[in-house]
């Protein structure tokens, strides 16, 4: 009995640690960074242009701003699909609640209830959005002209001043 019991316990620790193991090995950053450079090395280009210089090539994700813009229209789409359902449950329930009464007219009441708790959350976020993009100013990319620093005195490899 002894022994079933052992080895129903190892079995159980076996299937709770080594997925585990498994998904930190995967998770780790040394893994992950080889993931990485085995896929740049795949959809790298066999050979570089002439008038280029040689060196590793990097590939760039389009522009901050589309990816920010299609995420913004996602999630209106997402938004107007949500409120339309709500509406249109909402809608569907006041027939039936004057219909059947009882515990209907409930279920209406809160799809109401919901509803409006909705359309408050939408308004306050676009409120929220408005005042972001009127108080918060995009940083122009056109940096000041950069001055090479000059020490006057002479630095010691520990950092010190010399005296």
């Amino acid at each position: 009995m002894t022994i079933w019991f052992l080895a129903i316990l190892g079995v159980a620790w076996i299937a709770v640690f080594v997925p585990a193991a498994i998904r930190a090995r995967q998770t780790a950053p040394l893994p992950a960074a080889e993931r990485f450079r085995k896929g740049m090395k795949m959809i790298a280009p066999s050979a570089p242009p002439k008038s280029r210089s040689q060196g590793r090539w990097v590939i760039v994700p389009g522009a901050q701003q589309r990816a920010r813009s299609d995420a913004f229209k996602r999630s209106q789409a997402r938004r107007r699909r949500a409120l339309s359902i709500l509406l249109l449950s909402s809608l569907l329930s006041l027939p039936v609640a004057v219909v059947m009464r009882g515990s209907a007219v409930t279920v209406s009441f809160v799809l109401w209830g919901v509803l409006f708790s909705y359309v408050v959350v939408l308004l306050g976020t676009k409120r929220q959005r408005e005042e972001r993009l009127e108080k918060v100013r995009p940083i122009s990319h056109e940096s000041p002209e950069i001055q090479p620093v000059v020490f006057n005195e002479p630095v010691r490899a520990s950092g010190g001043w010399r005296s």
